[in-house]
């Protein structure tokens, strides 16, 4: 790769140049070689701004950013880069040729047929236009996408009717039919937090899956078998049954396709299970809705004219129960008929769930996932288009939330970092002040602090007395020698989330390891930004 420099208001010195092509060695991984780049770094008064610009054949690559510190700033302008080229890796590996030198050439071909002028023009094939195909050459990702859309299936399809089986045939409200359907949501979140719990401890989840869709089977012929007497605590401990099933799988099959998922497919592929849920449940609502108008139209027309009610009746729950208990009875076994031949058509689907679930493949979790399988959020949630590094990110803060690696006095103990954790501590808050605000007073982080100024002030004087902050007009700079440390507390924190995940074969083993320690060093940074390093006060109490 070529690479140009432009230095504005500033040199570029042998370590800029030296992180530059690091980071633009990873870039060229993705999109070829065969590509130019030109750095530019200006530097203003209180700013520092690099611009990374990679041209290739097919698109050209921006990073942009802004930071007091330039080696901050190129830095963040390099993962920007990188992160736009693993965006859109898939046009670099696809298009071999360049398009001809022409004013069309970068306009789509239309094909229309010359002879039928009620042909309608067809715009050119799409790579990948909502998921990617590969991803089915996974069993594990084939199998949570057909679960996913038995799950779906059957928690909306009985969600729509039941509320309707409870108003015809039982005679509540609307809103005491919705409320009926609670036992269902508190099966689904007990056993959805008890399944991820021990998932977390054990590593093991096919069976899960596999028992969820039996429970659900179970549940459907229960249900199945209602009609008018029987007894609302019955009716909520088959809801219960059926919300337990539900439960058993809905968190787990996110959590195995996060656990089996290439690094750059990890969103996509999070999503893929979730929109193959929302189809099952659009399939669910309309199969139900069809089998209950058939069947409801056999009987509702005898039930009438055997009850001899107004054909009102039959469409409003209010006007139905208004009539005596004599009259309204056919009508009602007609609904109550009508809903539990529904119910009992669902129970293949479950069978098939189960039958399905046993081709799961069980693999080893990674020690991310195996610390997030609690959370319900993913579970529950809709498509999302999160990228890969967010989602990481999201998962590496579950697994250093509160943890001891991460404490001043630990990383005070590495090699590297060579200051007493006092001076650690106020490096830190230098550097978080001034990423986050743009400046850093000894005023300002006593007030976020809430405590005078004077209570730290030794501390800092001790690292504008060292040689690793400066002090300009009663604001705080990191100098050369304070930004080492702070990357070194960085590269710390990188080795200690690489050391967690090595405890996976599956990470050993990547293909694309390279990606995920790139992002780790990225999120290592924010880290020490967004972290607050007030929390470690007690043990600046201890060291004093």
């Amino acid at each position: 790769m070529q690479v140009e420099y432009t230095g504005r208001q500033i040199a570029i010195t042998p370590s800029l140049r030296r992180l530059a092509e690091e980071g633009l060695d990873r870039v060229g991984k993705v999109v070829g070689r065969s590509c130019s780049a030109h750095v530019i770094l200006t530097e203003e008064k209180y700013r520092r701004t690099a611009e990374v610009t990679v041209q290739t054949k097919f698109q050209t690559i921006v990073g942009l950013c802004e930071s007091p510190v330039m080696e901050t700033a190129l830095r963040d302008a390099l993962a920007k880069a990188e992160l736009q080229a693993i965006k859109h890796k898939d046009k670099f590996r696809t298009r071999t040729r360049e398009p001809k030198d022409d004013k069309t050439a970068h306009e789509p071909r239309l094909a229309r047929p010359r002879n039928n002028p009620m042909s309608v023009a067809a715009l050119p094939d799409v790579a990948e236009p909502i998921l990617p195909i590969r991803l089915f050459a996974s069993p594990v990702f084939t199998v949570c996408c057909i679960l996913g859309f038995i799950v779906g299936f059957a928690m909306l399809g009985a969600l729509t009717f039941l509320p309707t089986f409870m108003q015809f045939v039982d005679g509540v409200s609307a809103t005491t039919s919705g409320l009926r359907t609670l036992p269902m949501v508190a099966g689904m979140l007990i056993t959805s937090i008890g399944s991820g719990n021990i998932v977390s401890r054990t590593g093991r989840y096919k069976m899960f899956p596999i028992a969820g869709t039996a429970i659900m089977a179970v549940a459907f012929v229960l249900l199945s078998r209602m009609d008018a007497t029987t007894p609302t605590w019955q009716q909520s401990l088959y809801l219960f049954v059926l919300g337990t099933g539900i439960g058993l799988c809905m968190q787990v099959l996110i959590l195995v396709v996060q656990n089996t998922s290439s690094f750059a497919d990890l969103g996509v592929a999070t999503s893929g299970v979730t929109f193959f849920r929302t189809i099952g449940s659009s399939f669910g609502a309309a199969i139900f809705g069809s089998l209950f108008a058939n069947f409801l139209a056999d009987r509702i027309g005898p039930a009438l004219a055997a009850s001899g009610a107004p054909p009102r009746a039959a469409q409003s729950p209010q006007a139905l129960h208004a009539l005596s208990p004599q009259v309204a009875a056919p009508i009602i076994d007609a609904y109550a008929d009508s809903l539990g031949r529904v119910f009992l058509c669902a129970v293949p689907v479950a069978v098939v769930g189960f039958v399905v679930s046993l081709f799961l493949k069980e693999v080893r979790l990674r020690e991310v996932e195996t610390v997030s399988a609690t959370d319900l959020g993913e579970g529950f949630g809709m498509p999302s288009t999160e990228s890969p590094e967010k989602i990481l990110e999201v998962a590496v803060g579950r697994l250093f939330r509160d943890a001891p690696e991460i404490r001043l006095r630990s990383l005070a103990q590495q090699p590297g970092c060579e200051l007493a954790v006092p001076h650690m501590w106020a490096l830190l808050q230098i550097y978080r002040q001034n990423q986050v605000f743009g400046s850093a007073t000894l005023t300002d982080i006593a007030e976020r602090l809430r405590v005078p100024y004077e209570v730290i002030e030794p501390t800092f004087d001790g690292l504008v007395r060292d040689g690793l902050a400066l002090r300009t007009g009663g604001r705080l700079w990191l100098t050369q020698a304070g930004i080492k440390q702070v990357d070194a507390i960085s590269a710390v924190i990188v080795g200690r989330i690489v050391d967690k995940l090595a405890t996976s074969s599956s990470f050993e083993g990547r293909p694309d390891r390279a990606q995920v320690e790139a992002a780790l060093e990225r999120i290592a940074h924010r880290m020490l930004v967004q972290r607050d390093w007030a929390d470690d006060r007690g043990e600046l109490v201890a060291a004093s």
